[in-house]
């Protein structure tokens, strides 16, 4: 929406987002939108060729690590909740059952799930 004559809005249908988000104007069906244009071909540089060679060369990772590593931290995590579990007083072990499971459960229903195409990104809405 733009301004438009004496204080009034007006419509821009040249802007895509708004264009995309109407269905009907003046009565008349104007759904789906026409697409946006394509970028004309040819317009991508070419990529230098010491950059072609890091993209060739993939990186050897050593999954024994990284899992020892992995698991280390969490049974340190683990034995430290533990033990302040165990150091701490009945009314801070509840509050801290609370509020842990109030955060498990934030993020489950806030989290966007790959299944879930109802959201779309500010990258999906302006290519």
């Amino acid at each position: 929406m733009a301004p438009g004559t004496k204080n009034q809005f007006a419509l821009d249908l040249n802007d895509e987002v708004v264009r995309g988000s109407l269905v009907l104007q003046k009565g008349e069906l104007i759904w789906p939108p026409p697409k946006p244009p394509s970028p004309p071909p040819g317009t991508a540089k070419a990529e230098p060729a010491a950059a072609k060679k890091e993209k060739e060369a993939p990186k050897v990772v050593d999954t024994w690590t990284e899992t020892v590593k992995d698991t280390t931290f969490v049974g340190g995590a683990l034995a430290s909740a533990l033990a302040l579990g165990l150091a701490s007083p009945e009314a801070f072990n509840q509050s801290l059952t609370t509020f842990a499971l109030a955060t498990i459960v934030g993020y489950q229903v806030t989290r966007e799930t790959p299944n879930n195409n109802n959201k779309r990104t500010h990258s999906q809405l302006h290519p």
